[in-house]
């Protein structure tokens, strides 16, 4: 029986509970009618911090290891590098390839920007004559603002951003996590947000180090290392309106007096000390910090990059109680289904199969006795979000003294085949391999999506980095799904 939360007794006809969806469109196309469900929206914001920021690369492996989802990244400095790759479609293996293999200190190198070997003859016999080499404008001399214009690390960041999975068309919106990236104006020393255009220039202009690295033109601005104004760039998660805002704080802490000698280290010194207070104030602003735990680890030191990594994750893990709890109720805050009403002595039936575990809570509840109506809708929700159907519904039968919940689950429809047409530099059976497990089961959104992934990677892997699927439809009369 359904009673209220003064225990009364409600008298109420057939009652119908949908899945909750959400008000908005599909960025991507999509096989089937497969729409998302309300939810908190989670902001995970990564700090800048040099070699110590690779400990995201933990942070994001915990998350998805605690199937956590992540709707927004925010990045400053590393963090921005960091972020943005995973939002392109970087696996956290591949991320923690390049934290491995990368020669860091090369690639940060504050010296010549152009290796010997990718000289012009010429310009190595001028090289090898030159002791000093000065620039003019006209009769001017021209003093560059930096040791490094930093085209080393741009054209790293180049070859990166290249092989992404996903890539801006033109916001960051586009990619596979929506992604912002941190950075200062040198002109008005204003934080800007950069959310569409080059990913490259984004991420090199968040990355920006004063001194070391060349600020980066845009517009009218000259962009610089976001850890100028903002290392924490919480505030911007706020304004994206995220529900949940996840904070990774990985700043360096301060120098010893011993590492206080270069121009750069100084310049990095002051930058710390400024931006200490803001950084205390970011983190009461966000719902989870996670620290990890780097000792006196320098940004400047890129040895030892598995134990960072490993930090990022143990110290997320330590958060995981709290933030599984905070999403949990969030979700419920945001759900639509009423938390007052109450449902006595519950009695589930089904006429289609739905899986195990499903049922599993079914009969869980019944021995219960009882179940709130939101209870009940975010089982409607969990189920619908498998993505094997297209329709689920609870009809809630009110009887003299109990409840009879029918679950109306009707399956999408299965897949039997898969046709990939414009492939003119693969072959066809090697593109096939990422479906051939999806065949005999469900048309499930999911599933798809997650073997486009691998499909891209394919063509990634062979040097096309331009590659991209535009177009997929499901035939039902044939049950083909076609790209």
């Amino acid at each position: 029986m359904a009673r209220s939360q003064n225990n009364a007794p409600l008298q109420s006809p057939v009652k119908i509970v949908e899945p909750d969806f959400r008000d908005s469109i599909s960025r991507y196309p999509k096989m089937n009618s497969f729409r998302s469900l309300r939810k908190p929206r989670i902001a995970l914001v990564l700090s800048g911090g040099g070699a110590r920021g690779l400990a995201a690369i933990g942070v994001l492996r915990s998350l998805e290891r605690n199937k956590i989802p992540v709707d927004l990244i925010v990045g400053t400095s590393m963090g921005s590098i960091i972020g943005g790759l995973y939002a392109m479609g970087y696996s956290t293996d591949q991320l923690q390839k390049l934290a491995d293999t990368t020669n860091w200190d090369d690639l940060l190198s504050y010296s010549d920007d152009s290796k010997r070997r990718d000289l012009f003859l010429d310009q190595k016999i001028a090289r090898d004559k030159s002791i000093l080499i000065l620039r003019f404008e006209g009769l001017e001399p021209v003093i560059p603002e930096a040791f490094s214009t930093g085209q080393r690390l741009s054209n790293y960041l180049n070859l990166l951003t290249l092989q992404g999975i996903y890539h801006p068309d033109p916001s960051f919106d586009d990619l596979r996590i929506p992604f912002r990236a941190v950075t200062t104006d040198l002109v008005t020393g204003k934080r800007v947000v950069i959310q569409n255009g080059d990913m490259t220039e984004a991420l090199r202009a968040s990355m920006a180090i004063p001194l070391l690295f060349s600020s980066v033109p845009r517009d009218s601005m000259q962009l610089l290392d976001g850890g100028l104004v903002d290392n924490l760039p919480v505030e911007v998660a706020i304004a994206e309106k995220a529900d949940i805002i996840i904070a990774v704080d990985m700043v360096s802490p301060l120098r010893p007096k011993n590492k206080l000698n270069a121009p750069w280290e100084i310049a990095d010194q002051i930058t710390t000390i400024m931006m200490q207070e803001a950084n205390k104030i970011a983190r009461t602003k966000a719902d989870i910090v996670i620290a990890p735990t780097l000792g006196d680890h320098q940004a400047s030191d890129f040895t030892g990059m598995d134990t960072v990594v490993a930090a990022g994750d143990i110290s997320a893990e330590e958060v995981m109680p709290a933030l599984s709890h905070l999403i949990n109720d969030r979700t419920r805050r945001l759900s639509r289904g009423d938390s007052t009403l109450l449902y006595t002595r519950p009695h589930f039936i089904w006429k289609s199969a739905f899986p195990p575990v499903f049922q599993d809570r079914c009969r869980k509840i019944e021995e219960r006795g009882s179940l709130a109506e939101i209870d009940l809708q975010l089982f409607i929700n969990d189920l619908y979000n498998t993505g094997d159907y297209s329709d689920v519904k609870g009809v809630i039968s009110q009887q003299s003294d109990s409840v009879t919940i029918e679950i109306v689950a009707v399956t999408n429809p299965i897949l039997r085949h898969v046709k990939i047409t414009g492939n003119t530099v693969m072959s066809s059976d090697s593109l096939l391999t990422v479906f051939r497990p999806l065949i005999g089961g469900y048309l499930n959104e999911h599933s798809l999506d997650r073997s486009l992934e691998r499909l891209l990677s394919i063509y990634r892997s062979a040097g096309y980095s331009l590659a991209r699927v535009t177009d997929m439809e499901f035939d039902s009369s044939t049950a083909t799904a076609a790209f």
